[in-house]
């Protein structure tokens, strides 16, 4: 069957990945779609002039020549012009936003959280995919980037920008999708996120290496994050391979099906 995760990861890898891989990496792409016992998703593995890219790609000059490119959303352009202003690198990559704006756009009226706003770059691509009654909640413990994220988003009324520690954002939980972009529960206290996302909500952690090999997988055994993660009962885990540079991963919280008499 195919999931909604191989649904994501497929349109992200032919939207992503034609400037650097080869026609044997889409005749695998349309092997695993016929194994999974699914026609062909037309349009899918197009590598002629009308594929398109992201803005990024082609500005990096990783577009074929005579490529389409997909502009950026407004408020992610917003969001890179003021960490330019602030003369910051934007934590959250075109490729990783790109699924963050899936995420959000197939959960109409949730409640979303960022944590580590950073210049607003993840956030600005999630909410370019929030539906109008979705609520968008997003901490930044830098004093500086918080206020301009804040003023950034001043007329946006789905938007919540709150100043302080990380563990602000537990007063607006449960999520039902929780982007974690700072460090702290990241890497120091992953065991603090769980309990603030909703049953069948999804925590989603970008900035991982690929992993593309055995050797890599077995070394991954050692990577503390992914060891948290896949080692966690009661939630389903998959990463999505959104560059040659990146991984998201991707981690559902499971609904419990009452117990029975």
């Amino acid at each position: 069957m195919l999931t909604h995760v191989d649904i994501v990861a497929l349109a992200l890898e032919n939207r992503m990945r034609p400037a650097f891989a080869g026609r044997g990496y889409f005749s695998a792409a349309r092997h695993r779609l016929s194994s999974l016992g699914t026609s062909a998703i037309p349009g899918a593995f197009d590598l002629g002039p009308n594929a398109p890219h992201c803005t990024a790609d082609r500005d990096a000059g990783l577009v074929p020549e005579g490529a389409a490119t997909v502009d950026l959303p407004p408020p992610v352009q917003e969001a890179k012009a003021l960490a330019s202003r602030l003369s910051l690198a934007s934590k959250c990559s075109d490729e990783a936003g790109a699924l963050l704006r899936v995420l959000a756009a197939a959960r109409p009226g949730g409640r979303i959280g960022v944590v580590g706003a950073g210049c607003g770059t993840g956030t600005a691509w999630l909410l370019s995919g929030c539906a109008p009654e979705t609520r968008l909640f997003s901490v930044e413990r830098h004093p500086e980037r918080a206020d301009a994220v804040r003023e950034m988003f001043a007329a946006e009324p789905r938007m919540t920008v709150l100043r302080g520690d990380w563990e602000l954002i537990a007063a607006d939980a449960p999520f039902d999708v929780l982007f974690v972009d700072a460090v702290p529960p990241k890497h120091q206290f992953p065991d603090r996120i769980p309990p603030l996302v909703a049953p069948g909500g999804l925590v989603v952690l970008d900035d991982l290496t690929p992993l593309v090999d055995d050797d890599e997988r077995r070394a991954a055994a050692h990577d503390p994050v992914r060891a948290f993660w896949y080692g966690l009962s009661g939630w389903a885990v998959t990463e999505v391979i959104v560059s040659p540079r990146e991984a998201v991963l991707l981690a559902a919280r499971l609904v419990t099906p009452p117990a029975t008499a």
